[in-house]
């Protein structure tokens, strides 16, 4: 079997909008995958529900998990601004974005 550190650094990008019923799960099916070297990305857009709140308890779970766990929050600019602005926050050698509903 191959090293963990030998993997492909692959970046999981979520963007979340008033997904209050939906991130937490979406969050935990990523922790759970097999490959173990993600980085992972999670882009609040200015959620009026309680979504950012899941995402806080969500973090030490993260961190334990990913060799690298950023969240951002943020006023509202709409999905296109907010998949470009994460973007640029990868490091992986591939990138997927995850809907916070998914």
């Amino acid at each position: 079997m191959m090293e963990e550190k030998s993997l492909p650094l692959v970046s999981v990008v979520v963007p979340c909008y008033n997904h209050e019923k939906y991130v937490k799960e979406t969050i935990e099916s990523i922790i759970n995958q097999t490959y173990k070297n993600i980085e992972l990305i999670v882009i609040d857009d200015g959620s009026k529900d309680n979504s950012v709140e899941i995402i806080k308890e969500m973090i030490p779970a993260c961190e334990k998990r990913f060799p690298r766990f950023e969240f951002r929050h943020r006023e509202n600019k709409g999905l296109c601004k907010t998949l470009n602005e994460a973007l640029k926050w990868c490091n992986g050698q591939y990138v997927s974005f995850i809907a916070s509903d998914d």
